[in-house]
């Protein structure tokens, strides 16, 4: 590595201090990042993936926030593990016909791969359409997990007049990029 790319990337030993003088608002501010990406049960380990993952493997580049570079990892590492999950299979016992127990295939009721390769595909068009814009990116994706109207208020700190806004804006641009896909398949 030459000396320019070491410049480029915080040190270890500036991630761990970053970590160990966290205040309560810090540790607030990511769990609320988690919760975009997870469900509340699986906030604290998300958290922790990420802490090890810049220990490890992951380089905090340092013209990048501390927030927007916990947000980018968090939202890759929940991302590959639902990916994993989805390709897992599932085998459970069953019992059948007395006492005897089988293990069964048991009917999958998630997406298909082929229909989460078509959500992911719906999902990144629509993010890449609010790319410069965070404020409504955060709002949809927290949409997406299934946040209800408070929490998303809470998590883009906006009142319900601020909700009502994004939320106009949101549709406005989906609605748009529809007429014009309309348009281009004629």
């Amino acid at each position: 590595m030459d000396s320019q790319t070491e410049k480029s990337y915080r040190s270890i030993e500036e991630v761990k201090a970053r970590f160990a003088y966290a205040t309560a608002a810090d540790i607030a501010r990511l769990k609320k990042i988690a919760r975009i990406y997870v469900d509340s049960s699986e906030v604290e380990e998300l958290i922790s993936l990420s802490q090890i993952s810049l220990f490890s493997d992951r380089k905090w580049p340092v013209d990048v926030d501390f927030f927007a570079f916990m947000a980018m990892t968090m939202k890759s590492i929940a991302s590959t593990e639902r990916r994993k999950s989805a390709l897992r299979q599932h085998l459970s016992v069953v019992l059948q016909h007395g006492d005897a127990a089988d293990l069964c295939d048991i009917a999958d009721a998630r997406d298909t791969p082929e229909d989460l390769a078509s959500k992911k595909s719906a999902y990144e068009a629509t993010m890449e359409i609010f790319r410069n814009d965070d404020l409504a990116a955060t709002f949809i994706e927290a949409r997406v997990l299934g946040y209800n109207k408070q929490e998303v208020m809470d998590l883009c700190g906006v009142d319900l007049t601020g909700y009502d806004t994004i939320a106009r804006r949101v549709r406005r641009k989906l609605e748009q990029r529809a007429q014009q896909q309309e348009a281009i398949n004629g």
